[in-house]
């Protein structure tokens, strides 16, 4: 009930607490007819650029989100203490930085510049 009542307020805030400043020639008519949850999809129609970029910031991501959700298995599975996850969140951060020294070569690899 309290979250319906602060949504509540919070369209509230958005309907009344801002005002248009895009001119009513450039206005358009809003539709869910388009939205689609796919639709970023169609970024990477055409060239492989972006595709390639979003490929390498995965792969950067990698071993940041592998420190947290290994930290709680080794925690929990494992029986690892601070001393051990912090050995192998070292680890990963020699990871990182190797990876980010290569990210030129990979670029290069893959066909960038």
């Amino acid at each position: 009930l309290v979250s319906v009542a602060l949504d509540a307020i919070s369209l509230g805030v958005v309907l009344k607490g801002f005002r248009e400043t895009l001119g009513k020639e450039d206005r358009r008519q809003a539709s869910l007819r388009g939205a689609n949850p796919l639709g970023f999809l169609r970024l990477f129609q055409g060239s492989t650029a972006l595709a390639r970029t979003s490929m390498l910031q995965g792969l950067s991501q990698f071993p940041v989100v592998l420190q947290d959700v290994d930290a709680a298995f080794g925690a929990k599975h494992r029986g690892w203490g601070p001393e051990d996850n912090g050995r192998f969140v070292a680890g990963a951060g020699v990871l990182s930085t190797v990876t980010g020294r290569c990210t030129g070569q990979i670029v290069a690899f893959l066909g960038g510049r």
